[in-house]
C-alpha cells in the first residue's frame, strides 16, 4: 500500500464518521466541465447592468441626486423603459426610503412615474424598530411578494456599524442583503455616501471599506458637473455585464424628472472643448499638442478628435505643418 493509502486507512479507522460521510448523500453541488446539459443563464434586470439575482451600491456625495436616479431606475423598472442604451425588464419595486417622509415619497413617484406604472411600486411608510427587524421583514415582504427591484435608501440606515473602514463588517453587512437577493432573485441597489475626502476618486471615494466594492456586483457611481449644472453616473465596478460609459444627467428641480444628456465620447469631448479654449486663452503663446495635453490631463484619442473639430469650427488655430522643424501648434483666435 502507498503511503498516502495507508494514512487514509489510519483516519477512517481512528475517524469511522468518515467514511460514512464519504458514503452519504453529497452537501455541495458540483458539475463536471465536460457535462454538456446547458446551465441557467445569468439574467438582468437592466442590460449587462444590473444581474438577477445581484446587489449593487449607488454612491455619490450629498445632495447630487443619488435618491432622484434610484427613484428615475426604479421608474425604468415599473415601466420597462430602457436606461439609455439598455434595456430593462419591466418588473415590480420596492423602495426602501429609511430617510424620506413617505408623503414626500409618495409625491415624488406620483410626478416621475406613469399613472399606469404606479401599481408597479411599492414603498415604506415606517421605518422598523431596528436593523434586525429590517432584515426580517424584507424577507417576509419578498417572499410575500416577487419585486425585481428593491431599492435600500440608505445603506447606512439599513445596517449597524460603527466602524466603516472594517473590512469584514462592511463585507459582511452587503452578504447579507446578497443571501436576500440570490434567496428570492431579485436586484438589491443600496444608496450609499462617498467619504470626506474629496481629493480621492472612483471606488476610493466611497464611504468605508473596499469590503463593500468587492463584495457588490456593480458599483454606480455620481459626480457633480458644475459647469454644466448636470450629474455624471458610471459604472466604477463590474462582476458581469459591460462597463457603463460616463452619461449625463440633466436634472428638471421642478418635476424632479432626469434626463440623458451627452455620453461617452461626445461627454469627454465637450468637456475638452471647454478646458482646451480656457487654456489658450489664457496662453501667451501657441501651444503643442504635448503641452496641451500635459497641463489638462486628456487622454490623447480625444485630445486628438477635439483639436480636430475646433479647428475645423476656426474655434482654434493651428500653426505649423506637423514636420520635424515645423510642429503644429495651436492658439486662440483672439491671441
Amino acid at each position: 500500500m502507498n503511503p498516502i493509502g495507508k494514512i487514509i486507512e489510519d483516519l477512517t479507522a481512528k475517524y469511522p464518521q468518515i467514511q460514512t460521510e464519504a458514503s452519504a448523500e453529497p452537501m455541495l453541488k458540483i458539475r463536471n466541465a465536460a457535462e454538456t446539459t446547458p446551465l441557467p443563464k445569468l439574467d438582468y434586470l437592466i442590460e449587462d447592468l444590473l444581474p438577477t439575482p445581484g446587489v449593487s451600491v449607488l454612491s455619490a456625495r450629498p445632495k447630487v441626486g443619488k435618491s432622484t436616479l434610484a427613484r428615475y431606475i426604479s421608474m425604468l423598472v415599473a415601466t420597462g423603459q430602457a436606461f439609455y442604451d439598455r434595456s430593462t425588464r419591466q418588473g415590480k419595486v420596492l423602495y426602501v426610503g429609511l430617510e424620506d417622509h413617505p408623503g414626500e415619497l409618495d409625491k415624488q413617484f406620483k410626478v416621475v412615474c406613469p399613472k399606469d406604472s404606479l401599481q408597479h411600486i411599492n414603498f415604506l411608510i415606517e421605518s422598523p424598530a431596528s436593523h434586525e427587524k429590517l432584515i426580517q421583514g424584507l424577507s417576509v415582504e419578498l417572499a410575500r411578494v416577487p419585486y425585481n427591484l428593491v431599492v435600500i435608501d440608505t445603506l447606512v440606515q439599513s445596517t449597524q456599524i460603527a466602524d466603516w473602514n472594517d473590512y469584514g463588517k462592511t463585507s459582511a453587512a452587503v452578504g447579507r442583503f446578497r443571501k436576500i437577493a440570490n434567496q428570492f432573485n431579485c436586484h438589491l441597489m443600496l444608496i450609499h455616501h462617498n467619504g470626506k475626502n474629496r481629493e480621492l476618486s472612483g471606488e476610493l471615494a466611497v464611504l468605508g471599506s473596499t469590503g463593500i466594492s468587492a463584495s457588490v456586483d456593480t458599483m454606480l457611481l455620481m459626480t457633480r458637473r458644475a459647469e454644466r449644472d448636470t450629474t455624471i453616473v458610471s459604472s466604477e465596478r463590474l462582476r458581469y455585464g459591460r462597463k457603463l460609459d460616463e452619461i449625463e444627467l440633466i436634472l428638471d428641480p421642478e418635476t424632479g424628472q432626469i434626463s440623458i444628456g451627452m455620453a461617452g465620447s461626445t461627454l469627454h469631448m465637450d468637456d475638452c472643448e471647454t478646458k482646451i479654449l480656457g487654456l489658450l486663452n489664457d496662453s501667451s503663446r501657441p501651444m503643442t499638442q504635448d503641452e496641451i495635453r500635459d497641463a489638462i490631463a486628456i487622454r490623447s484619442g480625444v485630445l486628438s478628435q477635439t483639436l480636430r473639430s475646433l479647428t475645423a469650427k476656426g474655434r482654434v488655430l493651428v500653426q505649423g505643418d506637423g514636420t520635424r522643424g515645423s510642429p503644429k501648434t495651436y492658439l486662440h483666435p483672439e491671441l
